[in-house]
C-alpha cells in the first residue's frame, strides 16, 4: 500500500520492507536527487518524512556521515557510478560560466560497467537530464531509459511513478542476475504539487509553509517511491534483492541561511551531506556505521557486495569491511569535495573533527575561508582565526589532491546542447542560480 499525505495523521501503516535471503540475482540502485540527510527521519528529523526509508534503516545499515563530493547532480552522480573524484573525471568545467556541457569520458568504467562485465543484465533509468545517455552516465548498460522526454508543458519534472513505469517495462523481462541504478527527482524543485499545502505536519490550512516545509512534503513523495519500487520488484519475483539508496548532494533549504535556498554553489552539510541505506542480502540488519564516507566509495561497495571483483585502483575504497568492527566505523581520514556553478569555485576538506571550506572564487559571504567543528551542526561559528595550523594542513592537503586529480583527469567536452535538453536544464535551476543573500557570521 502506498503512503499518502493526510491532514490530521500520517496515514496508513508504513508498507513493510521484504524479507530476503543471503543471496540475490538482482542489486537496486537509487539515486535521490537532492536528498539531504538531516531533513529524513533515518537521520534526527521529528517528522515521518522518510518512513519507508526508515524501516528500511531499521533492517539494514546506515552510513552516519556520508559527504558527497559535489553539490549539483553531474559531477555528483559521475564520482557515485565512477568511484573517482570529480575533478579527475573533468566534469566540472572551471571554464563555463553557467551550465558545464562536459561529459563523463568513455575511458572511465562505471559500476555499471562492472557488473555488465561480470554477466549481469543492467537496465537504468534516470529523470534527471544531468544523467542522460548524453553526458556518458548510460555506459554500461543494456538499456537506459530517459524520462526527460516526458516532460511536459511548463517542464514539470518527471515524478518517480512516470520513472518507474518506464524502468519497468525493460527490467521485468529480464532473465537471471539484474543491476538497476535509478536517479529519481522527487525532492527536486520543483516540488509536487502536494507539497504546496503540506499536511501532517501540524500546519493550519491558512499557514503559508516553508521553503523546508515544502521540501520535506516532497520527501514524502521519494519515500514513496521507494516502497512503489519495491512492490513492483516483488511483483517481478525479485523480492531478494538488494537496494543501496543514496543522495547525490543535499539542498541548501536556506538552513542554515548562507546554505543558500538550492544547490549547486555552496559546500555546506545541507548540501552535502546526504543519505546512505543499504538493505537486503549479505547486509547486516539494523547496524548504523560511523565515520566518513564519501561518493567515491559506492562503486567498491557495491561490487564488494555483490562479490564482484575491483581489479582496479580507484579514488574509493568499500565500506562493507566497516560492518564487521566493533565499533562499527569507516576508516576513511577525509572526503575532498569541489564546485564549478557559475562563476563560483569552491573546495572542501571534512575530516572527523573538521570541515574547512575555501571559496577560490565567487561569492563570499562568509569570508574565503572557513573552518567549522564537526560538532557545529549548522556551521555558524567559523573558527579559522583561531586555529591557523589547521587551515594551513587542511588547506595544504586540498591543493595536493587537486593538483593530482587534474593532473590525471580525461575531459570529454560535448558539442553544445539541444536546445530542449537546455531547457530542461534550465527548469531544474542547473543553468544558472542566483546566489544567496547576504548573512552575518
Amino acid at each position: 500500500m502506498l503512503l499518502a499525505l493526510a491532514a490530521c495523521d500520517t496515514g496508513p501503516p508504513v508498507q513493510a520492507p521484504p524479507e530476503v535471503s543471503e543471496q540475490t540475482e538482482t542489486v537496486v540502485l537509487v539515486i535521490g536527487c537532492t536528498f539531504r540527510a538531516d531533513r529524513t527521519s533515518v537521520y534526527g528529523n521529528t517528522r515521518e518524512t522518510t518512513p519507508y526509508l526508515q524501516a528500511l534503516a531499521e533492517k539494514g545499515v546506515v552510513m552516519e556521515d556520508m559527504i558527497s563530493t559535489a553539490p549539483w547532480t553531474r559531477p555528483a552522480v559521475a564520482s557515485l557510478i565512477s568511484g573517482q573524484y570529480p575533478a579527475r573525471l573533468g566534469v566540472d568545467d572551471e571554464l563555463s560560466e553557467f551550465n558545464s556541457n562536459r561529459g563523463l569520458h568513455p575511458g572511465v568504467v562505471t559500476v555499471a560497467e562492472r557488473f555488465q562485465d561480470a554477466g549481469w543484465t543492467t537496465v537504468g533509468a534516470t529523470a534527471n537530464p544531468n544523467a542522460n545517455a548524453i553526458f556518458g552516465m548510460a555506459q554500461g548498460f543494456d538499456s537506459y531509459h530517459e524520462a526527460s522526454g516526458l516532460w511536459r508543458e511548463g517542464y514539470l519534472k518527471v515524478d518517480g511513478e512516470q520513472l518507474l513505469d518506464g524502468w519497468q517495462a525493460e527490467a521485468e523481462a529480464v532473465q537471471g542476475k539484474l543491476f538497476t541504478q535509478l536517479v529519481v527527482v522527487d525532492s527536486h524543485k520543483p516540488f509536487p504539487p502536494e507539497a504546496a499545502q503540506p499536511r501532517g505536519f501540524g500546519l493550519g490550512v491558512f499557514v503559508k509553509p516553508r521553503l523546508l516545509d515544502r521540501y520535506d512534503a516532497a520527501l514524502r513523495v521519494l519515500d514513496r517511491t521507494l516502497a512503489d519500487l519495491d512492490r513492483r520488484l516483488a511483483e517481478m519475483g525479485r523480492s531478494d534483492r538488494l537496494l543501496v539508496v543514496i543522495g547525490d548532494h543535499g539542498e541548501g533549504l536556506n538552513e542554515p541561511l548562507w546554505a543558500g535556498h538550492a544547490h549547486g554553489r555552496f559546500l555546506y552539510d545541507g548540501t552535502l551531506k546526504v543519505p546512505w541505506v543499504m538493505h537486503g542480502p549479505g547486509v547486516p540488519q539494523g547496524l548504523r556505521v560511523g565515520g566518513l564516507a564519501s561518493s567515491v566509495d559506492l562503486h567498491p561497495s557495491l561490487l564488494d557486495l555483490a562479490g564482484i571483483p575491483l581489479n582496479a585502483e580507484l579514488d574509493g575504497a568499500s565500506v562493507v569491511p566497516a560492518f564487521s568492527r566493533e565499533p562499527a566505523r569507516t576508516d576513511r581520514e577525509m572526503v575532498f569535495s569541489e564546485t564549478y556553478f557559475a562563476a563560483d569555485h569552491r573546495q572542501r576538506v571534512t575530516t572527523s573533527e573538521w570541515s574547512l571550506l575555501l571559496t577560490q572564487q565567487g561569492l563570499i559571504p562568509r569570508g574565503s575561508t572557513e573552518l567549522y567543528e564537526r560538532g557545529d551542526l549548522d556551521q555558524i561559528h567559523s573558527l579559522h582565526a583561531d586555529n591557523p595550523d589547521i587551515v594551513e594542513e587542511l588547506s595544504a592537503k586540498a591543493a595536493a589532491l587537486s593538483e593530482l586529480l587534474v593532473s590525471e583527469r580525461q575531459i570529454l567536452q560535448l558539442k553544445p546542447l539541444d536546445p530542449a535538453l537546455m531547457r530542461s536544464l534550465e527548469a531544474l535551476g542547473y543553468v544558472d542560480e542566483r546566489p544567496a543573500p547576504e548573512a552575518a557570521p
